[in-house]
């Protein structure tokens, strides 16, 4: 109800109960390792009469409301006369009971006091350099699952879709089978698509051979960046000149416009090999210095219907190619596309 399956950390209480259990009958098998089930109610009586380190009270006291009497301390009380075999009982059981119920009442208020305190300074100590790890519904994830009955062979398996928050730290996941499970989310990890290490190149770079990139920065510059524009071109034209330009690129915008046009012709056929197959690739990672310019030119070159999206079977991801002048320019790489493209004997 209150823990995970598959997460025993969430119950720690039980977790270090079994661990010392386990201690205790690893001791006690070395020396009675044929009849070591005969020894457990002895192991149990010696834990449940030491107090524990987080209550300050033993088990047997917070269940019986006094202390346990072992056989030293019987001992113990009879050679020093503080007890001795009753005749006849000195209380009526209406009274035995109400003072049995009152101690076990302040057994209690004691060790959730002592326990709160314990358990707060476990707490600071186990958080003090962990993070909190946020998912939401939809998102993809690696989960740590054994693989095999050996508890040593965990392995990280996914990725898995998780598909409800059922707790603060818990979540459901879809795994690749179809199969659900609730599991910690300290056994789940967001999953992280493999990406390869190209996401950018420099202008003057050889290995891509030529680089022909996607216009930007092309809008249309007004009458005033026009003129200055001209002013400041480096070449033969007088002043006269570029006076003269200047008014027939103002007269004919329509057709001098700086914005790429679209040519109303039919499509080019890429003629591939035999044995090509359509292929998705992965998207490069871009560097998050260069996503905000990135997602500019992409926007921008969606308003002037220069691309569109596509559901196609091919997929080819982005470059970024770095300009001397700082500058950035995307590019596709196609070197899959070429490596099956068959050559065209009189190229245009």
């Amino acid at each position: 109800r209150f823990s995970t399956p598959g997460h025993p950390e969430s119950m720690g209480a039980v977790a270090r109960w079994n661990r010392t259990l386990k201690e205790m009958m690893n001791k006690n098998i070395q020396e009675h390792g044929r009849n070591w089930d005969l020894h457990l109610p002895y192991l149990l009586f010696a834990y449940r009469e030491v107090p524990h380190s987080t209550t300050g009270l033993s088990p047997f006291q917070m269940v019986y409301g006094r202390l346990p009497p072992g056989p030293l301390s019987l001992l113990k009380e009879i050679w020093t006369g503080e007890r001795s075999v009753p005749v006849t009982a000195s209380r009526s059981i209406e009274t035995y009971l109400h003072d049995l119920i009152g101690k076990i009442r302040k057994a209690h208020d004691i060790a959730a006091e002592n326990s709160k305190i314990s358990q707060d300074g476990y707490t600071s100590r186990y958080n003090l350099r962990s993070k909190d790890k946020t998912l939401n519904v939809g998102d993809k994830v690696l989960v740590l699952i054994p693989s095999s009955s050996h508890k040593l062979l965990s392995t990280w398996q996914g990725p898995a879709t998780v598909i409800e928050l059922t707790r603060p730290h818990s979540a459901k996941v879809e795994m690749e089978n179809g199969s659900i499970r609730e599991l910690h989310i300290n056994k789940l990890r967001p999953y992280i698509v493999r990406v390869d290490h190209i996401g950018i190149i420099f202008d003057q770079d050889e290995d891509f051979g030529d680089i022909h990139y996607a216009p930007a920065d092309l809008m249309d510059k007004s009458t005033e960046d026009l003129w200055t524009h001209l002013q400041n071109m480096k070449g033969d034209l007088k002043y006269y000149q570029r006076k003269e330009l200047f008014n027939v690129l103002k007269s004919y915008t329509d057709v001098f416009s700086s914005k790429p046009g679209q040519a109303h012709v039919d499509g080019h056929d890429i003629k591939v090999t035999a044995d090509c197959s359509p292929k998705r690739l992965k998207p490069y990672r871009v560097p998050i210095s260069l996503q905000d310019e990135v997602d500019r030119q992409v926007k921008e070159l969606l308003e002037w219907d220069l691309i569109e999206p596509s559901d196609s079977e091919w997929a080819h991801p982005v470059v970024c190619v770095a300009k001397k002048d700082g500058s950035v320019r995307l590019c596709i790489d196609f070197r899959l596309l070429n490596s099956f493209t068959i050559p065209d004997a009189y190229p245009m």
